[in-house]
């Protein structure tokens, strides 16, 4: 019984060490998955710590430097942090920070200001050596610059005085010319002595004239015409000098119209080309006196090509109320109550035939009390003008010259004068426009 009792108190034992045990190893599990949380914790932690103080700043470098390769500056600093990678970030910030220096100097050098300062970013500093070099430079290149537009200027200035004083001569010359064409032209009273009840039209476009109208008593005639020279401004009106002297001289031996043309042709052809002057008997006062407007003609105009003058002209007998009309390409209007009639001319300019090979033809016109005669030259025909910029055209100007013809003499001039600014609007003037009208009494 005493080994039962002993066996059973020795099973009873082992049975409590092994409930002890049991429950130490449950407890010693527990802890174990506890420790097992915390260490997964703990590693989560450290990832997160390691994320933040490692990756983040290298993003953060490699966002920076993207920018930048970009040509972009970082909008701020990149963090810096007391490891290598902050060293890294610390380098990045100082290009930064040069890069904008660097921007801030480049645009105030470029807009001129060569005084601004510049700190490389170190002794080996490559690119802030070379813009300090680019800022030497161009202060250098700015300085000869304005040296040579300095010297340009006033060399410029020099050229504009003188071209001024050029100007300056040739207005006085231009002036002088208009002095010596308003001289040779018929005053308004030289004008009413020869043919009382006329009126004259005349607008150059430039200062001086290729057109011009003259008037003359020659005995029992009145003679009057009107001259169209080649081209205008200064060249026409150094050939209506010539043209009419040589009108002049003519018509102090020749009072025929078709004749005066003739002589005409032959004495302008002659002192414009000086190969038919042998030929040509011409007189020697008339040649001697239009030499001088010969030779200051000869720089402007070129006779014998295409130059010379076309020309009406008229010489009235009033004794016997009959009309003497010669023309050169320009014709001859007559209206009677209210009804146009156009007298044709020769078509052959003045100086474009060698003189004999033809001639100029006489037309006689009778002539009633109350007609109106009017000679014209081409350059109101020929303005551009009205709603569509086309010409006047004869058409129209004919209905002009019926129109004009119901008007007294004395309102002819500022009714065509009317119409032809009315006509010409914003266009510019063409040609030298002239217009002479007379009334039979």
């Amino acid at each position: 019984n005493r080994l039962a009792t002993l066996t059973a108190g020795q099973n009873a034992a082992l049975r409590d060490r092994t409930a002890r045990m049991e429950k130490l190893g449950a407890e010693l599990t527990m802890y174990a998955g506890r420790v097992a949380w915390i260490v997964v914790v703990l590693g989560i932690a450290l990832g997160i710590i390691v994320t933040r103080s490692i990756v983040q700043p290298v993003k953060e470098l490699k966002r920076a430097l993207l920018h930048m390769g970009r040509g972009v500056l970082p909008d701020r600093a990149v963090r810096v942090t007391p490891d290598e990678i902050g060293d890294m970030a610390t380098a990045v910030n100082r290009l930064a920070e040069g890069l904008s220096r660097t921007q801030k100097f480049s645009q105030e050098v470029g807009g001129g200001d060569f005084e601004t300062p510049y700190e490389p970013l170190s002794d080996d500093d490559a690119l802030g050596k070379a813009l300090l070099q680019m800022r030497t430079s161009l202060a250098e290149n700015e300085r000869e610059l304005e040296g040579k537009v300095e010297a340009r200027t006033e060399e410029l200035a020099q050229q504009k005085a003188h071209a001024e004083e050029i100007l300056g001569d040739l207005q006085d010359s231009i002036s002088y010319a208009l002095r010596i064409q308003q001289a040779i032209l018929p005053s308004e009273q030289e004008r009413r002595e020869v043919i009382y009840d006329s009126a004259v039209f005349y607008q150059p476009r430039d200062v001086v004239s290729g057109d011009f109208y003259w008037f003359k008593s020659v005995g029992s005639r009145r003679m009057f015409a009107a001259i169209d020279c080649t081209g205008h401004g200064v060249p026409g009106a150094f050939l209506s000098l010539v043209g009419h002297n040589a009108l002049d001289r003519v018509t102090k031996v020749y009072t025929e119209p078709h004749k005066v043309l003739d002589k005409l042709n032959e004495h302008v052809l002659m002192l414009l080309r000086k190969d038919v002057r042998a030929e040509a008997s011409i007189p020697e006062d008339l040649l001697r006196d239009l030499a001088v407007a010969t030779e200051v003609g000869q720089g402007a105009s070129h006779v014998g090509g295409q130059d010379g003058m076309d020309l009406a002209m008229v010489a009235i007998n009033w004794e016997h109320m009959k009309v003497e009309f010669a023309g050169a390409n320009n014709p001859l209007y007559l209206v009677r109550e209210g009804e146009l009639k156009e007298f044709k001319a020769d078509k052959y300019a003045i100086c474009s035939f060698e003189p004999g090979t033809k001639n100029y033809q006489v037309q006689t016109i009778d002539v009633e009390s109350g007609d109106t005669l009017f000679l014209a030259t081409d350059g109101f025909v020929d303005q551009f003008g009205g709603p569509r910029g086309k010409k006047f055209m004869r058409r129209r100007f004919r209905e002009l010259l019926v129109e004009t013809s119901a008007l007294p003499v004395q309102e002819h001039e500022a009714h065509l004068r009317v119409r032809f600014e009315d006509w010409r609007g914003d266009e510019e003037q063409v040609d030298d426009v002239l217009v002479v009208s007379m009334r039979v009494p």
